[in-house]
């Protein structure tokens, strides 16, 4: 289907409204043409709940990584700079996820999570999970005329680490608010960028270096503080990274 003289052509037949908003992902209806994220700019995911089948063997796991139940291990740069396994044991279930970039040369996300259950005997059965492809690149174009882009099919992931549910659902109270304003969709894409593009960018860049680095530049990173807690925090809060390591020491002082 497609977008002409504002009739929405589908498999179900010709649709016209007043307003029309493309959410449908990465691979979907691209109504106005948008370009594909280049394949260096794409991250493949990984996610499964799984059934512990040995409990002992999941304790041993936890303790040869000093880790009491209900913690998350997130082992990075396995796989290139941008690259996780995270597991997390609950009682008789263990949570995974994972991901990487290929186009660097690296294994997917589903084959690294194929791997580590492989690896660990005490994993049991797959209980649910998927995976997919997620856009990194900041977000580029947002709305044109009639029709407004929302989630994956706009690139509103947030670049650090992939995540693009919360973006997308604030972006789609922008895109509602926009809309009962009278602004309309490009009201929306200003909004958007005011509020967000700068902090997209600026860890779009870090994401872009991340991406370069490798086991040992990350864990120097983390000794000498540029990567410390308080850190990490504000990049899994999705706040601004500007943290300077003398900020950090101080920040870790006032929090013990």
């Amino acid at each position: 289907g497609g977008l002409s003289c504002g009739v929405l052509s589908t498999s179900a037949g010709e649709l016209r409204a007043r307003w029309y908003v493309d959410a449908s992902g990465l691979a979907g209806a691209r109504l106005l043409d948008q370009e594909r994220p280049a394949p260096s700019d794409v991250c493949t995911a990984a996610q499964e709940v799984r059934a512990v089948r040995d409990a002992a063997g999941a304790r041993a796991f936890l303790d040869r990584h000093e880790a009491p139940p209900g913690a998350t291990l997130c082992f990075s740069a396995v796989a290139g700079g941008y690259s996780i396994v995270s597991v997390r044991v609950d009682a008789d279930r263990v949570s995974l996820l994972t991901g990487s970039i290929p186009a660097l040369g690296h294994p997917g996300g589903a084959q690294l999570l194929s791997s580590f259950v492989e690896e660990q005997p005490w994993v049991g059965e797959r209980l649910f999970g998927g995976a997919r492809a997620i856009p990194l690149a900041r977000p580029r174009v947002l709305a044109r005329g009639r029709v407004a882009l929302l989630g994956d099919a706009a690139s509103q992931v947030f670049s650090a680490h992939g995540s693009g549910i919360g973006l997308g659902l604030i972006a789609a109270r922008q895109l509602a608010d926009a809309l009962a304003s009278g602004s309309g969709p490009e009201g929306y894409a200003v909004a958007f960028r005011r509020r967000w593009g700068r902090l997209l960018t600026t860890y779009d860049r870090l994401r872009r270096l991340s991406q370069r680095l490798g086991a040992r530049e990350l864990a120097w990173l983390m000794r000498s503080g540029v990567l410390g807690e308080a850190t990490v925090r504000r990049a899994l809060e999705q706040r601004s990274p500007f943290w300077t390591a003398e900020r950090e020491g101080s920040a870790r002082g006032s929090e013990g």
